[in-house]
C-alpha cells in the first residue's frame, strides 16, 4: 500500500473510531473523554471529546489530567523491574529484608509475588483515605492477620494492598518518597511532565473532574476528589492521555522514544512475561494470565497486554497489541464504562474471526456429601456463599442466587440469569488442609472456619 492509500485508510478508520466513541459517550451519559491511538512509532490520533467538568463546560483535551486507577500498577511494576535491572533490588528476595518492621506473615513474601498478585494478600477498595505521604510506609506495617488470605504462590488473587507494599519497596530501595522515586525512574525520562501522584500538584494543571452518573437525574461532579496516600502505588497516578501515549510508544518500541532509550528493554520484558495463570476465560479474554501489572491474553486472535483502571468518577483503559505495535489509551470521567464498541472499532483491522468454538464442558453429578463439603461462606472484598438446598448447590452474592454445576476436578460454574455467560470458579484446598479457597473473577476467597 502506498503512502497516500495508507493515509486515507488511517483517516477513514479514525473517523469511524471517533464517531463510535461519541455515540458511546452519549449512550452512557459520560461527560468527556480523551483518546490517543499509537501505531508503530507515532501517535496517529490524539483528541478530546465532551467536557472535563459539567459545571464549567470546559472542553476535554488530550492534555487534561485524569485519574488512571489501576493502570498505575503497570507503572509501579515498571519501576521495580527497572530497579531490578539496575541491580538495586532482587525481586525474589524476602520483602522483610528490604522494608524492616513488616508483620511476620508479610516479611517472607517477595516483590515477584506482589507484582504477580500471588502473595496471598487480601484485597480492599482504594478510594478515600489519608493524605500524608508517610501513610504509605505505615500502612503495610500495620496489617493484622486479616490481611492474610492464602499461602503465597497458591493462586492468582488481585490485591490492591499488595501493590501498595510494592510501592513501599520502591521507597525503601531508592531512599526517596514514592512519588519522587517514580518521577525519577519513569515519569521524567518519558517526558511525562504533568503526570503526578500529588493532588496539590495536579490541581495546578488542566484536570478533569470525576462524575457520578445516576440512572435518572443530573450528572454530578464527585466530591471529594478521591485520594489515599497509603495506596498511591496501586491506583492514584494522575496523567493525561497524551502522556500515557508517550509511555505506550516507548513500551511498544523497545524502550525507545524520540531516538533515546527511556525504558529498559529488559524491564519491559520482565513485566510482559506471564507470571501467574488465571485458570479460566474472562469476558473478552481467552487464556488470560498476569505479568507484572499487566493482563496478558488473546482477543479474537490478537495478543493483548492491557490494564484497566477505575476510580470514583473515572475510567482508564490502556490496551496494547505488542506484536502489532498498536495501542489505545482512553481516559474518561465516569466510572466503569467499558467502551466495548470503540475498542472493537480501533482493533478491527487486527482481530480475526474465531474458527471454532470449544465444546461446553459437561456437568458431573455430585453426591450429597460432596455438595455439603463445599458449602460455606468465603470472604475477600465481599462474601460469597455456597448453600446446599434440595439436592443442589446455589451460589449467593450481591443479593443474587445462581445455580451451581460441577464440571469435574475442582472447576465449577454458576449460571447467571438472563442468558448471560456462566461464571466459572474453582475450589482450591488450603495449604493447612483446614478448608478451601474459592477462586472467582480476579480474586481468591477464603472459607470461614465454623466454630465447633
Amino acid at each position: 500500500m502506498n503512502a497516500l492509500l495508507l493515509a486515507l485508510s488511517l483517516a477513514s478508520s479514525e473517523g469511524t473510531i471517533e464517531k463510535t466513541l461519541e455515540a458511546e459517550l452519549a449512550e452512557t451519559r459520560t461527560p468527556g473523554a480523551a483518546l490517543v491511538i499509537v501505531r508503530g512509532d507515532e501517535v496517529v490520533l490524539s483528541k478530546g471529546f465532551g467536557v472535563a467538568n459539567v459545571e464549567t463546560g470546559e472542553p476535554v483535551t488530550p492534555d487534561h489530567l485524569f485519574r488512571v486507577g489501576s493502570t498505575t500498577k503497570l507503572f509501579t511494576a515498571m519501576a521495580l523491574a527497572t530497579l531490578a535491572e539496575q541491580g538495586r533490588i532482587d525481586l525474589t528476595r524476602p520483602v522483610g529484608t528490604i522494608a524492616p518492621g513488616l508483620p511476620g506473615f508479610v516479611s517472607p513474601l517477595t516483590a515477584h509475588q506482589l507484582l504477580s498478585h500471588t502473595a496471598g494478600i487480601k484485597d480492599q477498595p482504594a478510594d478515600f483515605g489519608l493524605h500524608d505521604e508517610s501513610a504509605l510506609a505505615a500502612f503495610p506495617r500495620g496489617w493484622g492477620d486479616d490481611y492474610r488470605l492464602a499461602a503465597p504462590g497458591i493462586a492468582f488473587s488481585y490485591s490492591n494492598p499488595g501493590f501498595a507494599l510494592a510501592g513501599l519497596l520502591v521507597e525503601e530501595t531508592t531512599g526517596k518518597p514514592y512519588a519522587d522515586a517514580m518521577k525519577d525512574l519513569l515519569l521524567a525520562p518519558l517526558g511525562m511532565e504533568r503526570a503526578t501522584f500529588r493532588p496539590t500538584e495536579a490541581m495546578t494543571r488542566p484536570i478533569s473532574q470525576g462524575h457520578e452518573v445516576p440512572p435518572e437525574g443530573a450528572v454530578k461532579v464527585v466530591r471529594p476528589f478521591s485520594d489515599d496516600a497509603r495506596q498511591w502505588p496501586n491506583g492514584f497516578l494522575m496523567s493525561s492521555a497524551s502522556e500515557m501515549g508517550r509511555f505506550a510508544l516507548a513500551f511498544l518500541n523497545g524502550g525507545r522514544l524520540e531516538g533515546k532509550e527511556v525504558l529498559s528493554p529488559a524491564a519491559i520484558a520482565r513485566v510482559s512475561a506471564a507470571h501467574a495463570e488465571i485458570p479460566y476465560d474472562l469476558p473478552d479474554m481467552k487464556r488470560p494470565c498476569y505479568g507484572y501489572g499487566l493482563f496478558l491474553h488473546t482477543w479474537d486472535g490478537v495478543s493483548i497486554a492491557e490494564h484497566v483502571g477505575t476510580m470514583p468518577g473515572f475510567t482508564a483503559i490502556l490496551k496494547m497489541a505488542p506484536d502489532e505495535r498498536f495501542a489505545v489509551i482512553l481516559l474518561a470521567n465516569q466510572e466503569g464504562v467499558t467502551f466495548d464498541k470503540t475498542l472493537a472499532a480501533a482493533f478491527s483491522s487486527f482481530r480475526k474471526e474465531a474458527t471454532s468454538t470449544p465444546p461446553e464442558p459437561k456437568p458431573v453429578p455430585m453426591t450429597e456429601a460432596e455438595m455439603e463439603a463445599v458449602t460455606g461462606v468465603y470472604r475477600n472484598r465481599w462474601p460469597v456463599t455456597i448453600v446446599h438446598q434440595e439436592g443442589a448447590l446455589v451460589l449467593e452474592q450481591f443479593g443474587g442466587r445462581f445455580p451451581v454445576t460441577w464440571l469435574g476436578d475442582n472447576l465449577f460454574s454458576a449460571q447467571a440469569p438472563g442468558g448471560r455467560p456462566a461464571i466459572p470458579f474453582r475450589l482450591i484446598a488450603a495449604a493447612d488442609g483446614r478448608g478451601e479457597l474459592l477462586q472467582m473473577f480476579l480474586w481468591v476467597f477464603k472459607k470461614e472456619e465454623v466454630a465447633p
